[in-house]
């Protein structure tokens, strides 16, 4: 036993000893294995991303088919003839140059030569003639020009050819990837669209899901590395996670609008949708996004930045809504206006900003229902409350001007004045935006456009939703 005791001894001294004596070669060694189990995990992280190629997987809700391509597909795969810049000025890129003629009656549009398709095949303007925005004869000059003679004159035609251009089945142009692959649902939806770098070794799928709960299901299982949502109440199992990053950002592309049917006796009242600006919770609603002082962003030129700012005032409310009530010829009159149900028609998304409002009306004697809609097709409202994909500055024509009513037919014509809006004044501004030669003289235009339409309330514009990218963390 005591011979054991001494060998054990004997060993710790020897060991301790050797650690003494090759103290800093230890060190050494260490550090050496340290660095190099790093410089592998790097090595490997590196040579997956450039020889072996890096991968995106990128979740997103929506429905879609090959007529209908998703936005941020084609932003990858393609170019649009032209570009606006910060300035609003419009940049040729996949075009030489163009000509107005007639005071923007006529267009001539000049496409560059020996473009190619992402199939290989070269560009031809029969390509895409018929994709072409319409309002008026469009005829092919040659292989690369076209020429658009339009019903009536507007010099802002190149603006409606800022989008990707593309030839079915979704074969881009001038893009940074090419599409290599597209997976489809049993009722022909696009599942998954798989793109390939032309230039880099980087591959990125986007796979499409019917609902948020799918989407955060698919990124906790690892289907997917990075989606957006817009509801950050949905993302509270995921703010834990160590290996997940959530970035915050404003999508101004959208903004959640309440439209107002100007047929309705009592809402055709300008006091009426003044009082109910005034029912908002704004400083509630500015948790979602970021307040709306008009229905241009705040991030364009065309901005106007002297537009007032919005205000929650009960009383001031109620105080309107007594003024229109008085005013009727007569009782009876009011008592008629009063007793019909108003419709408040939303997005299942936006219900509770609809139910706080419904609540608010209920309190003032004004009887309403609300309702989820699951289509923007169904335009029979009297309130309607809804993300509404914001249109170039220069294309608010479309939304607003006495002659844009829309109709529930079949017609192919391009009309979207959904509250019936009509304002003489707003009418002449914006045939001015869209058919002065002058820069500054369109600013002015669109100024002024923005003080009336706020003043008359048409729609009353809440916010710019916030946007939330979630993003799985690199591990080497």
């Amino acid at each position: 036993m005591n011979n054991l005791k001494k060998k054990l001894r004997f060993l710790v001294w020897y060991i301790a000893e050797y650690i003494r004596t090759h103290f800093v070669l230890f060190i050494i060694a260490f550090s050496l294995v340290f660095i190099s189990i790093l410089f592998l995990a790097s090595l490997k992280t590196i040579l997956n991303r450039n020889i072996f190629g890096e991968k995106k997987k990128i979740g997103k809700i929506g429905n879609y088919r090959y007529d209908n391509p998703p936005v941020e597909v084609l932003n990858l795969i393609s170019k649009a003839p032209f570009e606006i810049n910060s300035k609003g000025q419009i940049i040729p890129v996949l075009v030489d140059q163009w000509e107005m003629r007639e005071n923007g009656k006529v267009f001539r549009i000049f496409f560059k030569k020996h473009l190619l398709w992402n199939d290989g095949t070269s560009f031809k303007v029969d390509d895409i003639i018929s994709n072409l925005p319409q309002g008026g004869k469009i005829q092919k000059l040659d292989d690369f020009t076209v020429e658009i003679q339009l019903d009536k004159p507007t010099i802002i035609y190149p603006y409606y050819l800022t989008k990707p251009i593309f030839k079915y089945p979704l074969i881009g142009i001038g893009g940074d990837f090419f599409i290599k692959n597209i997976q489809l649902n049993k009722d022909q939806t696009i599942k998954k669209i798989i793109l390939v770098g032309k230039t880099e070794p980087i591959t990125v799928e986007f796979e499409y899901f019917n609902s948020e709960h799918q989407l955060i299901n698919a990124f906790k299982l690892g289907k997917i590395d990075e989606f957006e949502l817009q509801n950050s109440e949905s993302l509270q199992t995921l703010t834990n996670w160590k290996n997940t990053k959530i970035e915050k950002g404003v999508n101004y592309n959208q903004l959640v609008t309440i439209f107002f049917n100007l047929e309705s006796e009592l809402l055709k009242q300008e006091k009426i949708r003044q009082a109910i600006e005034l029912l908002l919770p704004w400083q509630e609603l500015s948790k979602y996004g970021e307040i709306a002082k008009g229905p241009i962003p705040p991030n364009s030129i065309f901005f106007n930045k002297k537009l007032p700012a919005k205000e929650q005032n009960q009383e001031k409310a109620e105080t309107l809504i007594s003024t229109v009530l008085s005013d009727l010829q007569s009782a009876t009159e009011s008592a008629k206006i009063l007793d019909k149900t108003i419709s408040i028609k939303t997005d299942y998304r936006l219900l509770s900003i609809a139910e706080n409002l419904s609540e608010k009306l209920n309190q003032l004697k004004i009887k309403n229902q609300v309702e989820i809609i699951n289509s923007i097709n169904d335009l029979n409202f009297d309130i309607l409350l809804v993300t509404w994909t914001v249109p170039p500055e220069v294309d608010q024509y479309f939304f607003w001007h006495s002659t844009q009513f829309y109709s529930n037919d079949n017609s192919s014509e391009k009309k979207a004045n959904i509250t019936h809006y009509v304002n003489l004044k707003v009418d002449q501004l914006l045939e001015s935006s869209r058919s002065t030669l002058q820069f500054s003289e369109q600013i002015i235009s669109l100024y002024k456009f923005q003080e009336e339409i706020v003043k008359d309330k048409p729609a009353i514009f809440l916010y710019f939703p916030y946007n939330y990218r979630v993003i799985r963390k690199q591990i080497l």
